[in-house]
C-alpha cells in the first residue's frame, strides 16, 4: 500500500537543479503530495507484508529460540556469532547484503563534481538516507561470511565494489567502493552486532566500524551509522516492523562541516511527516569556530581517527604505520570508533540547531521511507528516484561468495543439502582456526618463522 499525505504547503520539485560549480539551485515551489514506500506502516516504519515468508520465519525462529533456551534470557547474545538453521537464511552472504543500501551512486557522482563543500555534504547526506530502506527489502537473514571470503560487483554507471571478510571473531567486513574513473572512494570496515530486544519481540543491530567517502581534492567525509530495530519478528499480533533509531553523524574534517541527523518521531512537531516513526530531521553545521571539540574529529587538536594514507588522497592506499589498509592492526587502531556510543531515542530532541555543534548552515527533514528536503529543496523522493542494482563481475576471485556451496545449494531449493553444506563449512572453519592457533603458539615460542 502507498500512504499519501495531502499538503497545503508549497514544496519544491523533486530534482534539485545543479549549477556548473555543483551547487544546488532551489527549484520553483509546487504543490505536491507526499508518498511513502509501499510497505510503510501508517504510523511509521517498514512492514513485512509477505504472509508466507512471515509464517515460515516465525516458525523457524521459535524452533531456534527453544534450542537456545536460557542463554537468551541473559540478553547478552550476539546473534552474529550464533548458529542458525539454514531455513532462516536467504541464499546470499552478508557481504552482498551489506551493499544493498549503496545503490544511489548519482548522488556521490554529483558530490564529486561539486566545488561547494556544503553542497557536497548535502549530496552525501542524501545518498546515505536514500538507501536506508533497501536494508529491509528482504526479511531473511544472510549467511555469515567465512574468513577470507570475498565479493565483487559493479553498478551500471561503472561503480565497482570489492569486499573481504578479514576477521571471523569478531566478524569484520572490509569494503572498497569506487566511482567511475576514481571520482570518489567509499571504504571502511563493518562490524555488526545483533542483539535480542525482548520488549520488542525482535532484534537490534548496531553497525560498529568506520566508513568514509573520499574525493579527489582530498575531502574525506566520515559516516557514523544509527541503529536498526526489527520489532515483532519473534512473536506478536502485529507484523514485523523495521525502524531506524538514534543519530547518524557525517563529518568533513577538512572543511569543518558536520551533519547531525536524528531518526524517529519528533514530539510536538507540526508536520505529520515529523511525527512518524520514520521521520528524519537534522542540520548541517559549520564548525570552524567551534573550539570545544566533541569527539567527532572537529576539535582544534584532534584528528579524524582514521588510518593515514600516504601520498595524495587517492595515493597508494597504504597505512603510514605499514601493512595493509584493511589489516587487523588498522582495525585495532579504530578502537574508539568501533565502540562509538549510540545516542538515545530522539523523541525529545529539540528541533532547533545546537550552538554546541556550530553554526547551522542547512536544515534537513523528511522520512527515510519517503523523501528528503534540505533547505526546502527536494533532494530525494522514493517514488521518483530509481535505484541501481549490483551486478556480479565476470571472473571474480575463487573466494567469491557466489561459489559458496551452501549458498549455491540453497538457491537451488535443496534445504537439506544446504544444511549439510553449511555444517561442513562451519566444521572446516573450526579446524582452520585450530591450525592458526597452533601456528601462532609455535611462533610465540620461536619455533615458527614467516
Amino acid at each position: 500500500m502507498v500512504f499519501k499525505l495531502g499538503s497545503k504547503k508549497k514544496k519544491p520539485s523533486d530534482a534539485p537543479a545543479t549549477s556548473s560549480n555543483g551547487s544546488s539551485v532551489a527549484a520553483a515551489a509546487v504543490e505536491e503530495e507526499i508518498a511513502y514506500h509501499a510497505d510503510a506502516d501508517e504510523n511509521g516504519g517498514m512492514l513485512c507484508t509477505n504472509d508466507e515468508l512471515l509464517k515460515q520465519q516465525r516458525e523457524a525462529i521459535m524452533q531456534w529460540v527453544k534450542s537456545m533456551g536460557k542463554r537468551l534470557l541473559t540478553g547478552n547474545v550476539n546473534l552474529i556469532n550464533t548458529p542458525f538453521p539454514v531455513n532462516i537464511f536467504e541464499p546470499r552472504s552478508y557481504l552482498e547484503k551489506l551493499a544493498d543500501v549503496w545503490v544511489h551512486p548519482r548522488y556521490l557522482t554529483a558530490a564529486a563534481q561539486a566545488t561547494d563543500p556544503v553542497e557536497r555534504m548535502k549530496l552525501v547526506t542524501t545518498w546515505f538516507i536514500a538507501g536506508l530502506h533497501h536494508a529491509f527489502t528482504n526479511w531473511r537473514k544472510p549467511f555469515n561470511p567465512i574468513l577470507g571470503e570475498t565479493w565483487q560487483a559493479a553498478l551500471s554507471d561503472g561503480t565497482s565494489m570489492f569486499m573481504e571478510q578479514i576477521s571471523h571473531h569478531p566478524p569484520v567486513s572490509a569494503f572498497h567502493m569506487e566511482g567511475p574513473g576514481g571520482s570518489y572512494r567509499f571504504r571502511g570496515l563493518s562490524q555488526p552486532t545483533v542483539s535480542i530486544q525482548v520488549k520488542y519481540y525482535g532484534f537490534k543491530t548496531v553497525a560498529k566500524g568506520f566508513r568514509y567517502v573520499e574525493f579527489r581534492d582530498g575531502t574525506r567525509i566520515e559516516l557514523h551509522y544509527p541503529q536498526y530495530y526489527i520489532k515483532n519478528v519473534v512473536y506478536g499480533s502485529s507484523r514485523p516492523r523495521a525502524e531506524v533509531d538514534g543519530q547518524a553523524i557525517l563529518v568533513d574534517v577538512r572543511n569543518k562541516l558536520k551533519t547531525v541527523i536524528s531518526f524517529g518521531a519528533l514530539k510536538g512537531a507540526r508536520s505529520k511527516v515529523l511525527r512518524r516513526v520514520d521521520a528524519v530531521h537534522g542540520f548541517i553545521y559549520d564548525c570552524r569556530h567551534n573550539q570545544s571539540g566533541d569527539g567527532a574529529g572537529l576539535g582544534p587538536s584532534s584528528s579524524s581517527g582514521l588510518p593515514k594514507l600516504d601520498g595524495s588522497a587517492h595515493g597508494g592506499g597504504k597505512a603510514q604505520s605499514g601493512g595493509s589498509f584493511f589489516s587487523m592492526s588498522a582495525l585495532n587502531s579504530m578502537g574508539k570508533l568501533l565502540r562509538i556510543s549510540q545516542t538515545p531515542s530522539p523523541s525529545n530532541i529539540d528541533p532547533t540547531p545546537s550552538d554546541k555543534e556550530g553554526v547551522a548552515v542547512a536544515a534537513i527533514e523528511g522520512s527515510w521511507l519517503s523523501h528528503i528536503n534540505i533547505d526546502g529543496a527536494r533532494y530525494w523522493s522514493i517514488t521518483k528516484e530509481v535505484p541501481d542494482a549490483w551486478r556480479p563481475v565476470p571472473d571474480p576471485l575463487p573466494s567469491d561468495s557466489r561459489y559458496r556451496q551452501d549458498l549455491v545449494v540453497l538457491a537451488a531449493g535443496d534445504m537439506k543439502g544446504a544444511q549439510a553444506a553449511k555444517e561442513a563449512l562451519e566444521n572446516r572453519q573450526r579446524n582452520d582456526k585450530k591450525l592458526r592457533e597452533v601456528a601462532l603458539a609455535s611462533n610465540s615460542r620461536g619455533g615458527y618463522r614467516h
